[in-house]
């Protein structure tokens, strides 16, 4: 089932975020999931590529700045 293996990998990516505690990494590795999953169906939508363009350049490419415990990580 789809949502099993989407829980797989959601504890997978605690378990790697916090060794420690994995439930307490949970929520944070779900959202970052949804956000990925989210990027992608957008990129999809746009089919257009100019217009493709034109967004990612009015609000950056989307994954330039990620916010994880704080301060803005940059890659």
């Amino acid at each position: 089932m789809y949502t099993d293996g989407v829980l797989a990998v959601i504890g997978d990516f605690a378990v790697r975020l916090a060794p420690h505690d994995p439930q307490s990494a949970h929520a944070k590795v779900l959202s970052i999931y949804a956000v990925m999953i989210g990027a992608m169906q957008l990129s999809r939508a746009l089919a257009d590529r100019e217009r493709c363009q034109t967004q990612r350049a009015e609000r950056g490419d989307g994954l330039s700045e990620t916010r994880i415990n704080g301060p803005v990580m940059r890659r």
